[in-house]
């Protein structure tokens, strides 16, 4: 049975984790089975106000959840497994993802005994996957866009957990950024770290998955629906994911998919014909501006109602599809796996495959005029000396502008 693991870094990854954990639970959503969550946070996560403020939102309830200690992969009542990830050089990230980097390359590499090390030890990362009995296995590290922790942290994990998932042929490894609103407090800072971060992450990652507050923001929060799109996955093939990716993607660039998820209730799904819900969902549903027209492949996971009356394969539903949309002036190539029922609703989540997203260009400008600006750059190197890290204006500017480059090639059309 396929196996989806949920790596929430940093206090905005770990609300995605929490968001997901609630979706995963629900009877008519998916069992907890065949779901797993690490979370992992600089400061101590149990005593987090904002998690628990977050979880008390949720109606989830913490001690339940933090209380066992040593806990299996994929419990039948899962819990969130905690890594607090501790340098004893650095103690603020001060919103840049360098001094988290350093943090995590100190606890990564740190001189712990393999048995007592939180991602090598025996009850770690890297030995739970090991134990795993399946290939089809997906790991998703969840984080923000805009946040310096699971910016820092995300890419060096990525990294270290593709090395052994290597051994795993049908496995795969994407990674989550939840782009931030324009207006928010620190914007630019928030901004630039978030492009940082697809260039920091594609390397290692399947497929980079975008979500962005600022264009859900007269909509359902992101954290909610990202969380009833990835809940509601706990049973997708994987290896025909696996594929997806590949064709989409190459070995040098992975995808950006735009996630797509709705619900329909028993008066819609009994009056019209399924492949126009599907088409209206991939409008409804996005949590990111794409458009449509542009995507590489749309991969589509459809579970089916109770009672659904209908009879038609996930093969007649891309052709009616594809059709469907050649007639609108779209040549989209469709790819749609269907699920047995496990409620009385249409569940849709869709991957939309593309290049680029106009708002990832838009944050590739911004961060072309941060590097220019000598004033921000300055900032970054402050932030960096007074927190133990000895670096150059000259070796900075050359980190951003490396970095940049890469960028730039990646979000190629």
């Amino acid at each position: 049975m396929s196996k989806i693991l949920n790596f929430g870094l940093g206090q905005a990854g770990i609300n995605l984790a929490l968001n997901i954990y609630k979706e995963a639970g629900r009877p008519e959503t998916s069992s907890l089975e065949n779901i797993g969550f690490f979370i992992g946070d600089i400061q101590p996560i149990e005593t987090s106000q904002e998690t628990h403020k977050e979880a008390k939102r949720l109606g989830l309830d913490l001690e339940r959840l933090f209380g066992h200690k040593k806990s299996i992969l994929f419990p039948t009542a899962a819990c969130l497994n905690q890594i607090q990830i501790t340098s004893e050089n650095y103690e603020y990230v001060r919103r840049s993802w360098l001094i988290s980097g350093k943090i995590a390359e100190d606890f990564l590499n740190g001189e712990k005994s393999k048995e007592d090390n939180k991602f090598y030890g025996k009850d770690g990362i890297i030995n739970r996957i090991k134990t795993i009995n399946t290939d089809d296995l997906w790991i998703n590290i969840v984080n923000a866009g805009g946040g310096g922790t699971g910016v820092g942290c995300g890419h060096l994990f990525g990294e270290k957990i593709r090395k052994d998932m290597n051994k795993k042929p049908g496995s795969i490894l994407t990674t989550t950024i939840v782009l931030p609103y324009k207006n928010e407090e620190h914007s630019i800072m928030s901004e630039v770290n978030a492009i940082c971060n697809i260039g920091l992450c594609h390397k290692t990652s399947d497929a980079i998955i975008i979500a962005d507050n600022e264009y859900m923001e007269k909509r359902e929060k992101v954290n909610e629906m990202y969380g009833k799109w990835t809940a509601n996955l706990t049973e997708c093939n994987i290896p025909n994911l696996h594929e997806f990716f590949k064709r989409t993607g190459n070995n040098k660039k992975p995808p950006v998919i735009v996630p797509s998820f709705v619900e329909k209730d028993k008066d819609f799904w009994d009056t019209l014909k399924l492949e126009f819900l599907i088409e209206d969902a991939l409008y409804e549903g996005k949590m990111a501006d794409c458009d449509l027209e542009k995507s590489m492949e749309i991969y589509i996971d459809v579970t089916l109602p109770n009672n659904y009356k209908e009879k038609i394969t996930g093969r007649e539903l891309e052709q009616k599809i594809e059709e469907d949309m050649k007639k609108n002036g779209k040549n989209i190539k469709v790819t749609i796996d269907i699920k047995k029922p496990r409620s009385n609703k249409l569940k849709i989540c869709s991957f939309i495959a593309l290049s680029n997203t106009p708002r990832l260009n838009e944050l590739n400008e911004i961060f072309g005029e941060f590097i220019a600006n000598e004033e921000k750059m300055n900032e970054i190197l402050n932030k960096c000396n007074s927190s133990n890290i000895t670096i150059s204006l000259e070796e900075l500017e050359k980190i951003y502008k490396n970095l940049k480059d890469d960028i730039d090639e990646f979000l190629k059309e």
